[in-house]
């Protein structure tokens, strides 16, 4: 197999993996410590996680459609 197709795969199956697990967490957390003030941290998390994933997920495919 190609590394970049080894690396792609890695990397949505991190997403994959990675997202659930954030939000189970954090639902996790909200449910049973309320004293944390979740309303701060989820977000802020949630946040990050989206940006990063968006932002590579459409880097990708502009480099797709350019041709590269």
């Amino acid at each position: 197999m190609n590394n970049s197709l080894l690396k792609t795969m890695l990397r949505y199956v991190l997403y994959v993996v990675t997202i659930p697990v954030i939000l189970l967490g954090s639902f996790e957390l909200f449910i049973n410590h309320p004293e944390v003030q979740l309303a701060f941290w989820v977000p802020g998390i949630v946040l990050i996680a989206y940006s990063v994933i968006r932002d590579d997920f459409y880097a990708r495919n502009f480099k797709l459609l350019k041709g590269k």
